[in-house]
């Protein structure tokens, strides 16, 4: 609460949840609905209701597994690569995170500290930030 004795840990604690919430990259992908149907389908299919059914189908594919040439060091390295490349692109604050923050921060014309510390952290760890948000770094960075 402005103005208020907060804990001191509470301005580094709001810096960061906010910036980290701004710059970070979300890896998780909704599985579509055309997809999940499918999947539905092929559990509920009776080859795969059935133990039997379920032990022939291991067994007649069994051979296959001892064919497969990719290591786990692939499928991470895949894996890895995939999840840098989504933190490289979320890192930049974009238009519309540059427009929601100018919105939030400094409206009534004062910055107070969680603002300021926000503000810094954001022009400390983000690689690139819109041009819309520049104007409000460079007046907080005044104040």
């Amino acid at each position: 609460m402005r103005g208020a004795a907060n804990d001191p840990a509470w301005t580094d604690f709001f810096a960061r949840a906010v910036g980290d919430s701004v710059m970070a990259a979300c890896a998780f992908r909704p599985q579509s609905r055309e997809d999940a149907l499918k999947d539905e389908a092929w559990l509920a299919a009776p080859e795969r209701t059935s133990p039997l059914a379920m032990l022939a189908r291991e067994v007649a594919e069994a051979p296959q597994a001892f064919r497969h040439t990719e290591t786990i060091e692939d499928l991470w390295r895949e894996r890895n690569d995939a999840a840098d490349a989504a933190r490289a692109a979320a890192g930049p604050v974009t238009a519309e995170e540059a427009a929601w923050l100018a919105a939030r921060i400094g409206h009534d014309g004062v910055f107070d500290d969680n603002e300021k510390a926000l503000i810094a952290f954001i022009a400390a760890e983000a690689p690139a930030v819109h041009a819309a948000l520049k104007p409000l770094l460079d007046k907080a960075a005044g104040a």
